[in-house]
């Protein structure tokens, strides 16, 4: 039963925060006036962006979970090396996707590691 009850943990703060924190990084983004075309039309799973935000959630919740916090430096450090930009205005809205989805990534981090901590699996230190 724990086994059952650790797996619905990582599907729940895993699996479907992504999906919530993909659902609100194309809400706030959609909201914003700055206009950046997609590089691949609507299949997004073609989108290189859509790779990139599901590696960042997961490493973030991982590390958050493991509470391994300056382990989010990388996340940062490898997203501002990766996307360096003349325009102004696609630097501001790669920025601020980047921080919806660590925002939520880090809280069903720490969701995940009271779940597992409740079931009394020990993770990190």
């Amino acid at each position: 039963m724990k086994e059952l009850n650790t797996a619905l943990a990582l599907i729940v703060c895993v699996g479907m925060g992504f999906i919530a924190a993909s659902l609100a990084v194309r809400y706030v983004l959609r909201r914003t006036k700055i206009v950046v075309e997609p590089k691949v039309p609507v299949p997004w799973l073609d989108d290189p962006g859509f790779w990139i935000g599901l590696c960042e959630y997961v490493l973030v919740v991982a590390f958050v979970a493991a509470s391994q916090y300056t382990a989010l430096g990388i996340v940062f450090a490898a997203k501002g090396f990766a996307r360096k930009d003349d325009d102004p205005d696609k630097n501001t809205y790669f920025l601020l996707g980047t921080l919806v989805n660590v925002c939520l990534a880090m809280v069903f981090g720490l969701l995940l590691r009271l779940w597992l901590g409740d079931l009394g699996v020990q993770i990190g230190s």
